[in-house]
C-alpha cells in the first residue's frame, strides 16, 4: 500500500473513531438527562401526592372539628331584658364567668374583668360529677358480677378483698370492683380512728348543713365506702360549683366563681334564666 492510500485510511479510520465516540457522548448525555428529568419529575410527583393528602387531611380534619357556635338570645326565644338582669345581678357577686347553652349552641356568654372564654377555672366538687360519668363509662366495659354476690355476703369484706390472688400485674388491667373503694374507707378508719361517716359528718357534712346523710355499714362496723352513702337531692347539690341542665328546654347553664355564701343566689339566677325562655 502506498504512503498516501495508509495516510488516507488512517484520517478515515480517526474520522470514524471520532463520529462512534461522539455517538456514544450524546447518548450517554441525553440518557441521562432523560433518567434525570424522569426522576426529578417522579419526585415532584411524590411530594405534590404527599402535598396534596396532607391538605386534604387537613381540609378533612377541619370539616370534623366541632366547635361551640354561637346566636342571638332572641332567636331562640330569650327575653333579653331578663338576661340584662341576670347579669345586673351577676356584677354584685364575685361570680367569675356564666354561660348559657339554648338549642345546642351558645346565646349569652358574660366574664368579669381579667376572664374570657379562654380561663380555666378549677371545677372544685364538680369534678366528682366528671368522675362519676368516666366510672359511668367503664362500668358499661367491666364487670363485678363474679364476685359481687359472694363479697357482700362473706363475714368479712376488708379480709374477703384483701385475700383475692392478683389476677394481673398492679397498673396493667382495669377491673371495676366496688370493693376497693370499701377498702379505702377501712384505711380512714384505721388512720383517723373514725369511720368514713362520722369523720366526713365532722368536717364536711355539718359544715355544709348536710342533714340528710346516712350510711350503711359492713359487719365490723366500717362505713361502706364504695356503696352506702344516702343523702337527698339537696345535700347533694352541695357538692358542686354549678352546672344546671334542664333537658325540657335543651339548656345549659355554666357558673364559676368564688363566691363562699348562700347557694340561693344560684338558684334565683337560675329561675331568672329559665323563665326568660319563652317557650
Amino acid at each position: 500500500m502506498s504512503k498516501n492510500k495508509r495516510k488516507k485510511t488512517l484520517t478515515i479510520l480517526a474520522i470514524i473513531t471520532l463520529l462512534i465516540i461522539a455517538l456514544i457522548v450524546i447518548y450517554h448525555f441525553t440518557f441521562n438527562n432523560s433518567t434525570n428529568t424522569s426522576t426529578t419529575t417522579n419526585e415532584n410527583n411524590i411530594t405534590n401526592n404527599s402535598e396534596n393528602q396532607t391538605l386534604i387531611a387537613e381540609i378533612t380534619e377541619q370539616e370534623e372539628k366541632w366547635e361551640w357556635q354561637h346566636d342571638t338570645p332572641e332567636n331562640h326565644n330569650i327575653d333579653i331584658t331578663a338576661l340584662n338582669a341576670v347579669h345586673n345581678t351577676i356584677d354584685e357577686y364575685p361570680i367569675n364567668a356564666e354561660v348559657i347553652v339554648k338549642d345546642g349552641v351558645i346565646v349569652d356568654e358574660y366574664y368579669k374583668e381579667g376572664y374570657d372564654e379562654n380561663s380555666i377555672f378549677t371545677l372544685q366538687s364538680t369534678s366528682k360529677s366528671i368522675t362519676s360519668a368516666i366510672l359511668g363509662i367503664a362500668i358499661d366495659n367491666v364487670n363485678e358480677s363474679a364476685n359481687w354476690n359472694e363479697w357482700r355476703s362473706s363475714e368479712n369484706w376488708v379480709n374477703y378483698v384483701l385475700d383475692r390472688e392478683v389476677a394481673s400485674r398492679p397498673g396493667t388491667v382495669f377491673n371495676y370492683f366496688t370493693g376497693n373503694t370499701h377498702l379505702l374507707s377501712a384505711i380512714i378508719q384505721e388512720a383517723t380512728g373514725k369511720t368514713t361517716y362520722d369523720f366526713g359528718k365532722e368536717y364536711l357534712f355539718e359544715p355544709l348543713d348536710m342533714d340528710s346523710v346516712e350510711c350503711t355499714t359492713d359487719a365490723q362496723g366500717i362505713s361502706d365506702g364504695g356503696n352506702g352513702f344516702s343523702m337527698n337531692v339537696y345535700d347533694m347539690a352541695k357538692f358542686g360549683q354549678y352546672i344546671f341542665v334542664v333537658p325540657d328546654l335543651e339548656l345549659v347553664v355554666v357558673f364559676t366563681s368564688h363566691y363562699e355564701g348562700s347557694s340561693s343566689i344560684y338558684w334565683q339566677l337560675m329561675n331568672n334564666i329559665v323563665n326568660a325562655c319563652q317557650e
